[in-house]
């Protein structure tokens, strides 16, 4: 890749990685959303909901390592394209499904095809991007899943009851159609990702590390693991929180949860940006703050929100704009290791990471049964955010001279 056709190779690449990215996560976030039409349909019970959240995170973990692998032996198109393939799958069981088995199995599979996507995709934003162009890519990359996210919460306010109104079918089973169609027309992306991740790119010239650093990636894996924790507590529960406890009408749940993924995605984009200003840790202690603050107001301030014009909105705004500025997060690891061993090594530590959401929804299902409120699983989704905090505030010597981004320094820059 020479320096003419690099920048223009970057962006093409990060796209289609975000297209892709944000494919996968509408069919992995789309089982939230149908939560509140899945209970009544098969009667399922909170405490059953828990119980398929524990499954779904450990079959994305282990979708993650496997789609990691495929990744490092067949290449990263083939790696997401099976990523796209098998989420299909799963929306069209769901879509078909006339037992609570069948939806929880088509659930396992988009999860399956989820859990490969971050470590990929970022790895593709890593490989193809110049160093100064390395933290954009990387924050075009991370819109995809707030985008999908955001698809996935129209398709099912407005997609959904459409479907039932023309052909009369359940609304969940047009939810489901909506995004195993949508999974297919992102295969279109999968031709402007490269076929492997290239092991010299411009990226590698500047000071990227050449093993992996122990202690980085333990540091920040705490951190990310809290704000693993901080997102699904929240959003495994939020639509069904909103459409069954606050009473809002399918529309209106859509709505607010559409508004919450635009503000990510402006959190992704002005992320980098702001990290290559501000330094990572000021802008991560943000994003943190803005999320404990939303989730607990919704939480714990709701007829005060509720009463107040645009005060709901504001609140869950907030929270999806502090979701979006850790996009900084996948360059920051990345760097942390070996560009032969990227896509698996990224893949390995966000599962890792993941798998705190399975003690996690264990006590989400524990305090739900003697609090009766899903509130409790924003009360500690906050806790969590402002817990993440923590490792970079007191421990910032895991990182070698190139990673320390102290924004007091003009001579040190975020080299991305």
């Amino acid at each position: 890749m020479d320096a003419d056709t690099a920048p223009k190779t970057s962006a093409h690449a990060a796209f289609a990685a975000a297209t892709v990215s944000a494919a996968a996560f509408a069919a992995f976030i789309l089982g939230a959303h149908l939560q509140p039409d899945l209970g009544p349909r098969f009667e399922l019970s909170v405490a059953d909901f828990a119980n398929w959240n524990v499954a779904t995170f450990a079959t994305a973990i282990v979708g993650g390592l496997a789609i990691g692998r495929i990744a490092r032996r067949l290449g990263t198109r083939v790696a997401l394209g099976a990523v796209l393939f098998v989420a299909t799958v799963g929306m069209l069981l769901i879509a078909s499904a006339d037992s609570a088995t069948a939806a929880f199995v088509g659930r396992l599979a988009a999860a399956f095809a989820f859990g490969g996507t971050w470590g990929t995709t970022q790895s593709v934003a890593s490989a193809a991007a110049s160093a100064d162009a390395r933290a954009r890519a990387a924050g075009i990359v991370q819109t995809g899943p707030p985008a999908g996210s955001a698809l996935a919460a129209a398709i099912n306010a407005w997609i959904g009851p459409a479907s039932t109104s023309v052909s009369g079918i359940e609304a969940f089973r047009g939810s489901a159609l909506g995004v195993a169609a949508l999974c297919v027309v992102a295969t279109a992306a999968l031709f402007l990702i490269p076929r492997t991740i290239p092991t010299s790119t411009p990226a590698a010239s500047v000071a990227t590390g050449t093993g992996f650093n122990r202690r980085g990636l333990i540091v920040g894996g705490v951190a990310l693991a809290l704000q693993m924790a901080a997102y699904w507590c929240s959003f495994a529960w939020l639509p069904q929180h909103l459409a069954i406890e606050r009473g809002l009408p399918r529309t209106e749940t859509g709505t607010l949860l559409v508004v919450v993924a635009l503000f990510q995605i402006l959190g992704d984009v002005l992320g980098g940006r702001a990290v290559a200003r501000y330094g990572t840790r000021a802008v991560f202690t943000t994003g943190s703050l803005a999320v404990a603050a939303g989730l607990s107001m919704t939480a714990f301030a709701w007829p005060i929100l509720a009463s107040t014009v645009g005060g709901v909105g504001a609140a869950l705004a907030a929270t999806g704009l502090g979701m979006g500025l850790w996009a900084a997060f996948a360059p920051m690891f990345a760097q942390h290791i070996p560009e032969s061993n990227r896509a698996a090594g990224l893949s390995t530590v966000y599962n890792v990471a993941r798998l705190v959401q399975i003690p996690a929804q264990v006590v989400l299902a524990t305090m739900y049964a003697r609090t009766g409120s899903l509130a409790s699983a924003l009360g500690l989704s906050a806790a969590c955010c402002a817990l993440s905090i923590i490792p970079f505030i007191f421990d910032h010597l895991a990182f070698d001279q190139s990673m320390i981004f102290d924004h007091f320094s003009s001579e040190i820059s975020f080299d991305f």
